[in-house]
């Protein structure tokens, strides 16, 4: 795990992880819930987020410099930033 955060209603946990993975895990009953799958995550910690702007996301970098947003519930990729020139290892969403 390279990386772990509570969901804004702090019911859930968000983990990434070295397989270019994130998992939502329902903390209290130790089960995961859904796995995202499509950006690069194998070589260095990369944060995510939660948004729920017009909708509820998942927010998160890759290695191969984009920016990827998810569907939270049907685990879909909604969107590819494009921009970077190197590694988006951090993320923020507001709100």
């Amino acid at each position: 795990v390279s990386y772990a955060g509570f969901s804004p209603n702090g019911k859930y946990v968000l983990a990434a992880t070295m397989d270019s993975s994130l998992r939502l895990w329902d903390y209290q009953k130790t089960k995961c819930l859904k796995t995202y799958r499509g950006h690069k995550n194998e070589k260095y910690c990369s944060f995510s987020s939660f948004s729920y702007t017009s909708g509820m996301w998942i927010v998160t970098g890759s290695e191969d410099g984009t920016t990827y947003v998810y569907d939270l519930q049907t685990k879909k990729v909604q969107q590819v930033l494009k921009g970077h020139k190197d590694v988006v290892i951090s993320v923020d969403a507001h709100p």
